[in-house]
């Protein structure tokens, strides 16, 4: 009974750990993209004289 309540701690914790990363990746993959939209938006907006 104790061992089955370390295996479900374990899969938890790296649960948990998955989630934070994949959490983290997506806010910098949206952070680097919002980057580039925005300098792409400004240089199509750009007037010439």
């Amino acid at each position: 009974m104790k061992a089955e309540k370390g295996q479900t701690t374990v899969e938890y914790s790296i649960m948990l750990a998955m989630f934070l990363t994949v959490t983290l990746v997506m806010v910098v993959l949206l952070s680097a993209l919002s980057d580039y939209g925005w300098r792409l938006l400004s240089l199509v907006g750009m007037d010439y004289p």
